[in-house]
């Protein structure tokens, strides 16, 4: 692993062998390389306008409030009661809880548990990760289809991953799990 690394050259031998260079002068050949790359959110304006950021990013209520009287965030940047949702549905009910809060109805954004999907052809994924350590996992299946059920101390399902066949469960996994902000 080269966390935090930067990549500076990759060169490929005639055996298909990959050598890597890194930012830090590290070499490395290697058979293959994942590239994975995280969302972080950019809060440099919110910080320079007083609002309260961590770096989970700009911190909000469930309405949407910063510490800011008459600010409000969603989105990306958005970390609502500890929470940071950087997809689509999670965005989608913020927007519309906000449009009431500003049209004079003030309404708290409500989150399902809604899993993320990776549209992968070979071996699809769905992950809901529990927002707080399971006291257990249990894992069921074989070759590329896998159930992995993440429980807290009195057996309920906080969380799930599916891979391949076993995607089909994510609608059930999704209404037997507690809703992302809990």
């Amino acid at each position: 692993l080269a966390l935090g690394r930067t990549l500076e050259t990759l060169s490929q031998d005639a055996d298909n062998a990959l050598t890597l260079q890194l930012d830090n002068g590290e070499r490395h050949t290697v058979d293959i390389i994942l590239f994975a790359t995280g969302l972080a959110p950019r809060t440099q304006l919110a910080e320079a306008a007083g609002l309260s950021v961590s770096p989970s990013g700009i911190q909000v209520d469930r309405q949407l409030r910063t510490n800011q009287p008459h600010i409000y965030a969603l989105g990306d940047a958005a970390c609502i009661d500890g929470v940071n949702a950087m997809y689509v549905q999670p965005l989608q009910a913020s927007v519309k809880a906000l449009a009431a809060t500003l049209g004079g109805t003030p309404t708290s954004v409500s989150f399902g548990a809604w899993p993320v999907v990776v549209k992968t052809p070979l071996l699809p994924v769905v992950a809901y990760p529990p927002t707080q350590p399971p006291e257990r996992w249990r894992i069921e299946g074989d070759g590329n289809d896998f159930t992995a059920l993440a429980e807290n101390k009195d057996g309920h399902l906080i969380g799930f991953a599916l891979t391949g066949g076993c995607v089909r469960r994510k609608v059930e996994l999704s209404r037997a799990a507690p809703g992302l902000l809990g």
